[in-house]
This record gives C-alpha cells, sequence and structure tokens, in this order.
C-alpha cells in the first residue's frame, strides 16, 4: 500500500510524497526556479532462467536489488517552454544479492555490500507554453 502526501505550506515550500517510497521538499524562491531536496527507495526482483547443465541444485536463481537515493536538484526555465535541471546526490546500495528461492534472505548464494556511488545530473527538458494554460473569456 501507498500513501500520497502533498501540500504547500506556504507560496515557497511545500512537500509531494509517495509514503513510504519517495519524499520530495520543494521550495520555490520565484516562479522560474525550484528547488527539492529528496529521497527515494527502490527494488526489484529478477527470476533468472537456469539452463547451464550441471548446476541443477540452483533450480530458481533469483536476484534482489534495492537502493536508497538522495538528492538536491534545481530546475531553472530558460525560456517559456524551455527548462534546465542540475541534480547531485548520493545512491546508497541497501541489497544486490543472488538467492535460489524468492524469498530476499533465504538460501543466498552471493551475498553483496556494495558501496555507495555519487549522482550527477544535467538535464533539459520542454514543458507546455505558458500560454496554453491560459483562458480566454468572451
Amino acid at each position: 500500500p501507498l500513501f500520497s502526501y502533498n501540500k504547500n505550506f506556504t507560496k515557497k515550500w511545500g512537500i509531494e510524497s509517495l509514503l513510504p517510497v519517495s519524499v520530495k521538499l520543494r521550495y520555490t524562491p520565484n516562479i522560474k526556479t525550484v528547488w527539492y531536496a529528496s529521497a527515494d527507495i527502490s527494488g526489484a526482483s529478477y527470476r533468472l532462467s537456469n539452463k547451464i547443465p550441471g548446476l541443477g541444485a540452483i533450480d530458481k536463481p533469483h536476484i534482489h536489488r534495492s537502493e536508497l537515493k538522495t538528492t538536491i536538484t534545481m530546475e531553472r526555465e530558460v525560456h517559456d517552454w524551455l527548462w534546465i535541471s542540475a541534480e547531485v546526490g548520493f545512491r546508497q546500495n541497501l541489497q544486490f544479492n543472488l538467492t535460489n528461492s524468492p524469498g530476499r534472505r533465504s538460501n543466498e548464494l552471493i551475498n553483496n555490500k556494495l558501496s555507495g556511488a555519487s549522482i550527477f545530473g544535467l538535464s533539459l527538458f520542454m514543458v507546455p507554453p505558458k500560454k496554453w494554460g491560459k483562458q480566454t473569456t468572451n
């Protein structure tokens, strides 16, 4: 189950969340700039096919991965419909294991302890022009 909580505390401060997966604190100093401080948890489980002769005891291999990502992002309007985004942060691996069952902690074949990594990103994206949002009255 997920719980969505989005709230503007003031004109400049707000929160956007999808608990327990994601939380973003938002600061909007002006209409052309938005800052985010965020924490996200993600993960997945993958079933592998075992067609290698001689590995009969490993009949249900699964990879389980999960990570925690914390970032600070700045988005800035360059033009009416063009924005740029810069992101820095850190990604910490919580789990990256190979098991012989669908369970995360049972029948572990490989248990990794991976270190974290820095995140840097730069994006350019388009949004609908402001004039599309304006309504005309007759």
